[in-house]
């Protein structure tokens, strides 16, 4: 046996009926979680932080038009560092592989139609200090599975991480930045706002 954070090993006799022999049990619940969030880029879209502000890298047309939703991003980080495992993907039972939920964070999804829920399926770059790590996520029937590049195998998360990720869009974490005071107007106002006749 060993204390977390030792070295030291040490001997004890121990009643192996009080083990817990799911693998569930021995499980990181953080070991897909990120320490760090630098940059994040998924197809269509690339933001980098640049000390407490983000830049849009990609789409670059929209770099000087548009703004970064900062709630929409603050949620989406702080899913990628609160990043839970709730089980671990034995592919090697079956060729459909096989889950092991945590039963407390199971999540209803029978509203979904379900071959809607079967084909989601994500992939976003995550720059955590020099690294560049893939995170896949997708739905198998009511459970998320999880992968990440660096760390083999499969994890099972909850539904929430995806639904959370897949905000990671133009659409929801951009929004044009508003006009500039001075900008010019439409020829057909008048400097009060009022339209002309």
């Amino acid at each position: 046996m060993r204390k977390a954070g030792e070295q030291a090993i040490y001997a004890a006799r121990i009643n192996v009926f009080d083990l817990r022999l799911s693998s569930d049990a021995w499980l990181d619940k953080q070991l897909l979680a990120y320490d760090t969030v630098d940059n994040l880029r998924e197809p269509g879209i690339e933001l980098s932080r640049e000390g407490d502000a983000w830049r849009i890298v990609e789409p670059a047309a929209q770099a000087d038009t548009h703004e970064v939703v900062i709630d929409q991003i603050s949620s989406i980080i702080g899913a990628l560092q609160g990043l839970s495992v709730t089980g671990i993907v034995d592919t090697d039972a079956s060729e459909n592989a096989t889950v092991e939920p945590d039963h407390e964070s199971e999540t209803d999804l029978a509203d979904a139609a379900p071959n809607e829920v079967e084909n989601e399926a994500l992939e976003l770059t995550v720059g955590s200090g020099d690294n560049a790590l893939v995170l896949s996520l997708k739905r198998q029937g009511e459970n998320v599975v999880a992968a990440r590049s660096d760390i083999a195998g499969e994890f099972t998360v909850a539904a929430s991480v995806f639904d959370t990720l897949s905000g990671f869009n133009t659409d929801t974490v951009l929004v044009a930045s508003p006009a500039e005071p001075g900008a010019t107007q439409p020829a057909d106002s008048d400097p009060d706002g009022s339209t002309s006749e």
